[in-house]
């Protein structure tokens, strides 16, 4: 193997042949490294400008430090100093408290106690003044509740009254309403007497004898049972009627269209409904 000098020498014929791509091969790198140099010194140029504002805010920060520092350290010479004159006034009032109680004597407190006996008569004759209104007050309490207490009978008694009152109208309502319903079946009674006397009519102008004995009949046992009828009716024994000359049911020679209609809510008086099933021939 050659040494460095022979590799490299002009005459060896490798190097001839690679001398070329050699000289570009390191002109690229030579422009890489320019460029990687050139980048490298914009960053620290920016960084050196970040440093150096860094730097001048420190500075600034570490100055304005200073003048607070300054400035307390002048408010603390300040609170100081006004402390030590407030210690000083109270030294200065103590001194006067105690001279002042030493300068009272024996007239300030005679002065002082006769001062407290005036004031002591005139709270007792505020007292006195008191008491008589509290009296008063008490007597027209007393008054109050007596005239509540008359306040609370009178009302007591117009309840009661109102009361009594109330009664006697309910007692008015429920006769009114028995002689209502004593009516309406003084009323229905009336109404089924004009049916029977106009089917009585009828009977005369057909000249049907049966039916106007049946309704003799009828008519005369109704007048005799109308004041005893209580019994409830029975519309059981109304089915089976006989049936008159012509085809049509009849009851006590009555025409079927005229027949008292039996049942609970019927018109018709119970007695009626009763005799004319019972007695129908």
């Amino acid at each position: 193997m050659g040494t460095a000098s022979s590799w490299r020498g002009p005459d060896n014929p490798i190097w001839e042949s690679s001398s070329p791509y050699l000289v570009k091969t390191v002109l690229a790198q030579k422009k890489e490294l320019e460029t990687q140099t050139t980048s490298e010194k914009a960053r620290l140029r920016v960084d050196a400008d970040k440093s150096r504002k860094k730097a001048q805010q420190l500075e600034l920060h570490y100055k304005q430090l200073q003048g607070l520092h300054k400035y307390q350290g002048t408010e603390l010479s300040a609170v100081k100093a006004a402390l030590k004159r407030r210690d000083l006034d109270m030294s200065d009032l103590q001194e006067r408290i105690s001279e002042l109680e030493n300068s009272i004597g024996v007239a300030h407190f005679a002065e002082r106690v006769e001062t407290l006996q005036g004031e002591n008569n005139d709270l007792q004759q505020e007292l006195s003044s008191l008491k008589d209104q509290l009296q008063n007050a008490q007597r027209t309490l007393h008054e109050k509740e007596d005239t509540h207490r008359e306040a609370q009978a009178h009302a007591e008694k117009r309840e009661r009254e109102i009361e009594r009152e109330r009664e006697d109208l309910d007692r008015a309502e429920n006769e009114a309403r028995a002689q209502s319903a004593r009516l309406s079946s003084a009323r229905q009674r009336t109404e089924w007497q004009g049916r029977l006397f106009e089917e009585l009519l009828h009977a005369l102008l057909n000249d049907r004898r049966d039916s106007l004995s049946a309704l003799k009949d009828l008519l005369h046992r109704k007048l005799d049972c109308d004041e005893a009828a209580s019994r409830p009716p029975s519309p059981e024994k109304c089915k089976d009627a006989p049936a008159d000359h012509d085809g049509s049911p009849t009851r006590g020679g009555i025409p079927a269209g005229h027949w008292p209609r039996c049942g609970p809510g019927s018109p018709e008086p119970s007695s009626f409904c009763a005799t004319a099933v019972e007695h129908s021939p």
